[in-house]
C-alpha cells in the first residue's frame, strides 16, 4: 500500500518523548490521515507537520504481528524496522545528507483493531556515537466516531 491510494479517514495524535544525556523534549501533533486492515495488518498513514522539523515528509506504518515497518518519504526518507529485542539498522536520508542509524526495539504495544486504538514503540537509537530513549505514541480515532480512547 502507498501513500498515494489511501483517503483521510481518520484522525491520527502522535506524541513522541525522547531522551538523552538527562534532556528530554516531547513532540504532539494531530494529522488527518488513513488507517485500513488489509491481509490481517493494519496501516496508518499521515503527513507530518513542516514544524516538526521534517519538511514535506509522509509516514506509512505496516503493523503486523511482531513487527512494526515506518516507510517516511519525502524530504527525510527511510524504512524503519521495529521488532522487539532485536537491533535493526537503516539509512536516514535526508536534504543536508544521509546518515546509518541503529535501533533496539524494547517494547512494541499494538492496541489497535478495525475501529482505531493505539500503537506504541519504546526503543533505543544509536546515531553518531549518541544513545537515546525514545517513545512514540499513536492514537487513531476513525472518522465514524469509533476512537478506541483517543482524546
Amino acid at each position: 500500500m502507498t501513500f498515494k491510494n489511501t483517503e483521510n479517514n481518520a484522525t491520527i495524535k502522535v506524541v513522541s518523548s525522547q531522551e538523552s544525556d538527562g534532556l528530554s523534549d516531547k513532540i504532539e501533533f494531530i494529522s488527518e490521515g488513513g488507517f485500513y486492515e488489509k491481509n490481517g495488518k493494519f496501516y496508518i498513514t499521515y503527513k507530518e507537520h513542516r514544524d516538526m522539523g521534517m519538511g514535506d515528509s509522509r509516514v506509512v506504518l505496516k503493523v503486523e504481528q511482531d513487527v512494526v515497518t515506518m516507510r517516511r518519504m519525502g524530504d527525510f526518507r527511510t524504512i524503519m524496522v521495529y521488532k522487539c529485542g532485536e537491533i535493526t539498522d537503516f539509512n536516514y536520508r535526508t536534504p543536508f545528507g544521509e546518515m546509518s542509524i541503529k535501533i533496539k526495539t524494547e517494547e512494541a504495544e499494538n492496541g489497535l483493531s478495525e475501529s482505531g486504538g493505539l500503537l506504541r514503540l519504546t526503543y533505543l537509537l544509536f546515531a553518531g556515537g549518541a544513545v537515546t530513549r525514545n517513545e512514540v505514541t499513536i492514537r487513531v480515532k476513525m472518522e465514524n466516531g469509533k476512537d478506541m480512547g483517543v482524546k
